[in-house]
């Protein structure tokens, strides 16, 4: 059976990688899978993340940098708001979650409800849903 979530790491061996391996494991929605793809080539973020996405086997994905946090509620609160809201993507934009097939604003402070990421910081993990492992991203 193939896990509900696909959550991908590009990384290029930071150090902070073990901390965001183990927000990923800490995480109370357990359905998923972690890929951690290694840019032993240097081909790039967008290219490992491509390699990754063709491996995954999760109805969506998940783009995590390496050098980041998930809270431990992110996946469990954020496929909540995609499946109330019939979403297909939820996005990141001016410090809120948008459901992108309706545009509203899904949650506001997104890191008291254990969204986003930890220690405040602003980058984002989009949570994606694709029909094929060739059509997500």
């Amino acid at each position: 059976m193939n896990p509900k979530v696909s959550v991908i790491i590009p990384t290029v061996d930071r150090p902070e990688l073990q901390r965001a391996i183990g927000s990923v494991k800490a995480q109370t929605f357990k359905d998923f899978e972690l890929l951690v793809e290694h840019d032993t080539e240097r081909v790039g973020k967008s290219v490992m993340v491509n390699n990754a996405i063709k491996k995954a086997k999760g109805e969506y994905i998940v783009v995590v940098d390496d050098d980041n946090e998930l809270m431990p509620r992110f996946l469990e609160l954020t496929l909540k708001a995609i499946e109330e809201e019939s979403a297909k993507e939820m996005k990141w934009s001016n410090s809120e979650w948008h459901a992108v097939t309706t545009g509203r604003v899904v949650r506001h402070d997104v890191h008291g409800a254990g969204l986003g990421l930890r220690e405040g910081r602003q980058r984002h993990a989009p949570i994606q849903r694709g029909a094929s492992g060739d059509e997500r991203g």
